[in-house]
């Protein structure tokens, strides 16, 4: 299982964590954690809420349009 991946299942278990919570859990430093969860957040399966270091991460709902996909400041696909 690749890391995004557990990362993901992490966060389907927890609904919502914040980083320093994520890189204690998995032994990751920040800057690690942050590439990883930005690839998260393009793809569309992970929201960032908040900033910098008080940021918390949660898996997305599925998303019924690409309206919504786009509102939530993401690419198309």
């Amino acid at each position: 299982m690749g890391t995004e991946n557990k990362i993901l299942k992490y966060l389907k278990k927890r609904k919502i964590a914040s980083g320093r919570e994520i890189c204690r859990f998995f032994g990751f430093s920040r800057q690690n954690l942050n590439k990883l969860v930005r690839k998260l957040i393009w793809r569309g399966a992970v929201v960032k809420e908040g900033k910098t270091k008080g940021a918390l991460y949660k898996v997305v709902e599925k998303l019924k349009t690409f309206h919504q996909y786009e509102d939530a400041g993401y690419p198309k696909k």
